[in-house]
């Protein structure tokens, strides 16, 4: 049996902790390995690759989170065991990089509109140091709660940064299609993320049909009946049945949310390929 927590973020996207943070807590989990799956980027994969980190016996598998939209609704597709090498992975997520950059100014922007005086020029150098240029409306809650607007990520979102609240900015988003697409030529493996979150539950069989493997039943974002519907989702539409935390690092909820690997032949078969094993 060997425990993989898939679904975990860094501070390379909107996640708090460093991936050496995240690797020394995951160690303390005794889990076998985790996948980074950060959103719309694979820095923190490349970071990885160019530096001599101590992985302490924990396997890592390159992963991402890509924002899509379908009829108005975001919808999460995770991808594992990308090529982070793939040139139209790259081209395509420097765009996004750059469009979630400028989304977070006009945000940023907006919010001191609506009378919140926030430090913005110091805001933009902290998300550059610490969160590698990443504002994400996460990073910017987080901001509004220390700067004492609200008291927590909640609030924030439910009176300023959530849908059709007064500081949301629509940002481009891939389509449903072009997600998955992107992924599977970057010879990944597409997996729904959180789709108890969806409203639409019509979106999931779109998403089947569009050739996703693998469906994220086991999370922090789930209920048990969430569980349960989408197990049986995954058993009648031969689907890949994975786990994660979806960890941000405000929680203490990595490992808790797990796949074992042993059980899905596809990802093993991966692992090895990829030397993860």
């Amino acid at each position: 049996m060997r425990l993989f927590d898939l679904h975990i973020h860094t501070n390379f996207s909107d996640g708090l902790d460093s991936i050496e943070t995240i690797i020394d807590k995951a160690l303390e989990k005794n889990i076998y390995g985790i996948a980074i799956t950060d959103h719309d980027t694979i820095d923190a994969i490349n970071y990885l690759s160019c530096n001599k980190i101590k992985f302490n016996n924990i396997s890592i598998i390159p992963g991402i989170e890509l924002s899509s939209d379908i009829n108005g609704e975001e919808v999460h597709i995770l991808g594992y065991f990308i090529d982070c090498e793939n040139i139209n992975l790259n081209n395509e997520l420097r765009r996004l990089k750059e469009d979630r950059f400028s989304r977070g100014l006009l945000i940023l922007e907006k919010l001191s509109s609506l009378g919140l005086n926030l430090e913005i020029d110091s805001i933009i150098n902290e998300a550059k140091i610490i969160n590698n240029g990443f504002i994400g409306r996460a990073f910017i809650a987080r901001k509004l709660v220390s700067y004492g607007f609200v008291k927590d990520i909640k609030e924030a979102f439910d009176k300023y940064l959530g849908e059709d609240r007064p500081a949301y900015i629509n940002r481009n988003k891939l389509s449903l299609s072009d997600s998955i697409d992107l992924i599977t030529k970057s010879s990944g493996i597409p997996v729904l993320a959180h789709p108890g979150m969806i409203k639409d539950k019509t979106i999931v069989k779109k998403t089947i049909e569009l050739g996703i493997k693998g469906i994220e039943c086991f999370t922090s974002k789930h209920t048990k009946e969430d569980e349960r519907y989408f197990v049986d989702v995954c058993k009648k539409n031969n689907l890949i049945i994975t786990g994660g935390s979806d960890y941000h690092g405000d929680k203490n909820n990595l490992g808790k949310f797990y796949t074992d690997i042993d059980e899905i032949e596809l990802f093993k078969l991966k692992c090895f390929e990829n030397k993860i094993i």
